[in-house]
Protein backbone atom coordinates (compact mmCIF):
# COMPACT_ATOMS: atom_id res chain seq x y z
CA UNK A 1 0.00 0.00 0.00
CA UNK A 2 3.06 1.96 0.71
CA UNK A 3 2.42 5.82 2.00
CA UNK A 4 3.99 8.97 1.45
CA UNK A 5 4.28 12.83 3.29
CA UNK A 6 6.48 15.99 3.28
CA UNK A 7 6.82 19.13 4.03
CA UNK A 8 7.51 22.53 2.53
CA UNK A 9 8.73 25.79 4.32
CA UNK A 10 11.36 28.76 3.97
CA UNK A 11 10.61 29.68 7.53
CA UNK A 12 12.12 25.87 9.30
CA UNK A 13 15.58 24.75 9.46
CA UNK A 14 16.62 21.29 7.57
CA UNK A 15 17.02 19.79 10.59
CA UNK A 16 13.52 20.37 11.98
CA UNK A 17 11.94 19.70 8.57
CA UNK A 18 13.42 16.17 8.93
CA UNK A 19 11.82 15.52 12.34
CA UNK A 20 9.12 16.54 11.16
CA UNK A 21 8.54 14.22 8.48
CA UNK A 22 10.12 11.67 9.94
CA UNK A 23 7.52 11.40 12.80
CA UNK A 24 4.62 11.54 9.96
CA UNK A 25 6.59 8.59 8.64
CA UNK A 26 6.33 6.99 11.96
CA UNK A 27 2.68 7.24 11.78
CA UNK A 28 2.89 6.21 8.30
CA UNK A 29 4.14 2.65 9.71
CA UNK A 30 1.21 0.68 9.01
CA UNK A 31 0.70 1.65 5.52
CA UNK A 32 4.63 0.37 5.24
CA UNK A 33 6.30 -1.71 7.17
CA UNK A 34 8.87 -2.98 5.21
CA UNK A 35 10.67 0.28 5.07
CA UNK A 36 10.69 4.09 6.39
CA UNK A 37 12.82 6.86 4.74
CA UNK A 38 13.17 10.69 4.93
CA UNK A 39 15.43 12.77 2.50
CA UNK A 40 15.85 16.38 2.87
CA UNK A 41 16.90 19.56 1.08
CA UNK A 42 18.49 22.21 2.72
CA UNK A 43 16.12 24.53 0.26
CA UNK A 44 13.32 24.01 2.31
CA UNK A 45 11.69 20.69 1.69
CA UNK A 46 11.18 17.35 3.20
CA UNK A 47 10.24 13.99 1.72
CA UNK A 48 9.34 10.92 3.48
CA UNK A 49 8.43 7.48 2.44
CA UNK A 50 6.89 4.26 4.61
CA UNK A 51 7.07 1.11 1.72
CA UNK A 52 5.21 -1.82 1.44
CA UNK A 53 7.73 -4.20 -0.84
CA UNK A 54 6.11 -5.29 -3.62
CA UNK A 55 8.06 -4.55 -6.91
CA UNK A 56 12.67 -5.17 -5.91
CA UNK A 57 12.46 -6.03 -2.54
CA UNK A 58 15.96 -4.81 -2.33
CA UNK A 59 17.00 -1.58 -0.44
CA UNK A 60 18.34 -0.16 -3.58
CA UNK A 61 14.95 0.38 -4.35
CA UNK A 62 13.53 2.21 -1.40
CA UNK A 63 11.86 5.68 -1.31
CA UNK A 64 12.33 8.81 -1.33
CA UNK A 65 14.68 7.85 -4.81
CA UNK A 66 17.20 10.54 -6.36
CA UNK A 67 17.17 10.56 -10.08
CA UNK A 68 20.59 9.27 -11.69
CA UNK A 69 21.05 12.64 -12.67
CA UNK A 70 20.40 14.00 -9.28
CA UNK A 71 18.01 16.60 -10.53
CA UNK A 72 14.56 14.80 -9.34
CA UNK A 73 13.47 13.18 -5.95
CA UNK A 74 10.34 10.81 -6.10
CA UNK A 75 8.46 10.03 -2.93
CA UNK A 76 5.50 7.17 -4.82
CA UNK A 77 2.47 5.44 -3.77
CA UNK A 78 1.28 3.29 -6.45
CA UNK A 79 1.35 0.74 -9.19
CA UNK A 80 2.54 2.13 -12.81
CA UNK A 81 0.84 -1.07 -15.29
CA UNK A 82 3.04 0.23 -18.04
CA UNK A 83 6.46 0.26 -16.59
CA UNK A 84 8.06 -2.52 -18.70
CA UNK A 85 6.88 -0.67 -21.54
CA UNK A 86 8.07 3.02 -20.75
CA UNK A 87 11.35 1.12 -19.46
CA UNK A 88 12.19 -0.40 -22.93
CA UNK A 89 11.30 2.76 -24.37
CA UNK A 90 14.16 4.50 -22.31
CA UNK A 91 16.81 1.94 -22.61
CA UNK A 92 16.80 2.24 -26.33
CA UNK A 93 17.23 5.87 -25.80
CA UNK A 94 20.56 4.85 -23.58
CA UNK A 95 18.83 5.16 -19.94
CA UNK A 96 20.21 2.84 -17.30
CA UNK A 97 18.08 1.63 -14.87
CA UNK A 98 19.56 0.14 -10.74
CA UNK A 99 16.38 -1.60 -9.93
CA UNK A 100 13.51 -3.67 -11.42
CA UNK A 101 11.12 -1.00 -9.54
CA UNK A 102 8.21 0.99 -11.28
CA UNK A 103 9.49 3.35 -9.21
CA UNK A 104 12.63 4.21 -10.61
CA UNK A 105 11.06 4.16 -14.47
CA UNK A 106 8.37 6.52 -13.00
CA UNK A 107 11.49 9.05 -11.73
CA UNK A 108 14.18 8.42 -14.38
CA UNK A 109 10.75 9.23 -16.85
CA UNK A 110 10.64 12.83 -15.30
CA UNK A 111 14.08 13.34 -15.97
CA UNK A 112 14.19 11.92 -19.52
CA UNK A 113 11.01 13.41 -20.35
CA UNK A 114 9.61 15.65 -18.29
CA UNK A 115 6.62 16.18 -16.09
CA UNK A 116 3.63 16.44 -17.73
CA UNK A 117 5.15 14.17 -20.76
CA UNK A 118 5.45 11.55 -18.59
CA UNK A 119 2.13 12.08 -16.87
CA UNK A 120 0.64 11.86 -20.22
CA UNK A 121 2.41 8.21 -20.52
CA UNK A 122 1.56 6.96 -17.70
CA UNK A 123 -0.92 3.68 -16.96
CA UNK A 124 -1.97 2.99 -13.42
CA UNK A 125 -3.07 3.91 -9.87
CA UNK A 126 -0.39 6.59 -7.97
CA UNK A 127 -0.10 9.74 -5.81
CA UNK A 128 3.36 10.74 -6.00
CA UNK A 129 5.27 14.20 -4.95
CA UNK A 130 8.20 15.13 -7.14
CA UNK A 131 10.79 17.79 -6.04
CA UNK A 132 12.89 19.17 -8.72
CA UNK A 133 16.34 20.22 -7.11
CA UNK A 134 16.94 22.49 -10.56
CA UNK A 135 14.31 24.94 -10.78
CA UNK A 136 13.21 24.42 -6.91
CA UNK A 137 9.63 23.18 -7.63
CA UNK A 138 7.24 20.43 -5.44
CA UNK A 139 4.95 18.78 -8.13
CA UNK A 140 2.21 16.63 -6.35
CA UNK A 141 0.19 13.90 -8.81
CA UNK A 142 -3.07 11.62 -8.71
CA UNK A 143 -3.84 8.90 -11.31
CA UNK A 144 -6.60 9.89 -13.34
CA UNK A 145 -9.38 7.97 -11.66
CA UNK A 146 -8.09 9.45 -8.18
CA UNK A 147 -7.96 5.87 -6.97
CA UNK A 148 -4.49 6.67 -4.68
CA UNK A 149 -5.56 9.58 -1.77
CA UNK A 150 -3.19 12.66 -1.36
CA UNK A 151 -3.78 15.60 0.73
CA UNK A 152 -2.65 18.64 1.05
CA UNK A 153 -3.18 22.28 2.78
CA UNK A 154 -0.81 24.82 4.57
CA UNK A 155 0.38 25.30 8.04
CA UNK A 156 1.12 28.21 8.91
CA UNK A 157 3.87 29.06 6.23
CA UNK A 158 4.58 25.68 5.67
CA UNK A 159 2.91 23.39 2.81
CA UNK A 160 2.72 19.98 3.69
CA UNK A 161 0.86 16.60 2.22
CA UNK A 162 -0.09 13.13 2.85
CA UNK A 163 -1.52 9.51 2.23
CA UNK A 164 -3.59 10.27 5.01
CA UNK A 165 -5.66 13.01 5.92
CA UNK A 166 -4.61 12.09 10.19
CA UNK A 167 -1.22 12.43 9.21
CA UNK A 168 -1.16 16.10 8.66
CA UNK A 169 -2.37 16.74 12.01
CA UNK A 170 1.54 15.74 12.43
CA UNK A 171 2.52 18.61 11.06
CA UNK A 172 -0.63 20.70 11.99
CA UNK A 173 -1.79 19.20 15.51
CA UNK A 174 -3.73 22.39 15.61
CA UNK A 175 -6.07 22.08 12.49
CA UNK A 176 -9.76 23.01 13.13
CA UNK A 177 -12.24 21.50 11.93
CA UNK A 178 -14.21 23.18 8.48
CA UNK A 179 -17.96 24.44 9.40
CA UNK A 180 -18.27 23.79 5.79
CA UNK A 181 -17.17 20.38 5.14
CA UNK A 182 -19.21 19.18 8.43
CA UNK A 183 -22.23 20.80 7.06
CA UNK A 184 -21.40 18.98 4.05
CA UNK A 185 -21.42 15.73 5.75
CA UNK A 186 -24.73 16.07 7.88
CA UNK A 187 -26.91 16.95 4.41
CA UNK A 188 -25.16 14.49 2.09
CA UNK A 189 -23.17 12.17 4.96
CA UNK A 190 -20.11 12.57 2.87
CA UNK A 191 -17.73 14.86 2.54
CA UNK A 192 -17.64 16.19 -1.57
CA UNK A 193 -13.98 16.85 -2.73
CA UNK A 194 -11.74 18.75 -2.64
CA UNK A 195 -12.98 19.78 1.03
CA UNK A 196 -11.63 17.31 3.95
CA UNK A 197 -12.97 17.96 7.31
CA UNK A 198 -10.01 19.72 8.41
CA UNK A 199 -10.45 23.67 7.44
CA UNK A 200 -7.79 24.59 5.23
CA UNK A 201 -7.13 21.26 3.69
CA UNK A 202 -7.62 19.72 0.94
CA UNK A 203 -7.71 16.51 -1.74
CA UNK A 204 -5.97 17.09 -4.56
CA UNK A 205 -7.85 16.40 -8.00
CA UNK A 206 -7.41 13.14 -9.65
Amino acid sequence: MCGICGIASLKLSPETLELQTGKAVEALRHRGPDGQGVWTDPAGVSLGHARLSILDLRPTAGQPMTSQDQRWVLTFNGEIYNFLTLKREMEGSGVEFRTTSDTEVLLESLAFRGLLPTLQKLCGMFAFAAWDRQDRKLYLARDRMGQKPLFHGFTGNSFVFGSELRILRSYAPEARLSHEACAQMLRYKAVPAPLTIYAGFYKLPP
